[in-house]
């Protein structure tokens, strides 16, 4: 998958680790904005459109689940992915429960990141920018 203009906000508590992900995403050509806790997720999402949510569990105890539920307020339809150490089968039940579309368990290797990622995207159309 090629993509054009597609925008991701990947949210994770940890700079090493968005700093990882924002640098395999943007290899793919994929443009990155991060977020480093839930309310600056939640200003970013409401205020640009993005094509897909990268969701760390690194966040405090929980957080990035309620963010999800948080983000599907306003935003009902794009693709949530958790990227998660925490136990798989737990992991991927809140997920899901939550309102994401995917689950993938930390360490990832780089192809299956991007696998993952174009699976999620599918054949979506990159994002318009709101107007003001």
């Amino acid at each position: 998958m090629k993509p054009s203009k597609i925008n991701i906000l990947c949210v994770d508590g940890q700079r090493a680790m968005h700093n990882v992900l924002t640098y395999l995403l943007e290899q793919q050509g994929f443009n990155v904005t991060t977020a480093h806790n839930p309310t600056e997720a939640v200003k970013l999402a409401q205020g640009q459109q993005f094509d897909l949510y990268i969701l760390d569990s690194w966040l405090p105890q929980g957080a990035e689940y309620e963010l999800c539920q948080q983000i599907r307020k306003f935003d009902a339809t794009t693709p949530v992915l958790f990227y998660s150490d925490r136990d798989a089968d737990a992991g991927v039940q809140g997920a899901f429960a939550a309102g994401g579309q995917g689950h993938l368990r930390k360490p990832a290797y780089p192809k299956k990141l991007i696998q993952v990622v174009s699976e999620l995207l599918g054949e979506v159309k990159p994002a318009k920018k709101k107007s003001a």
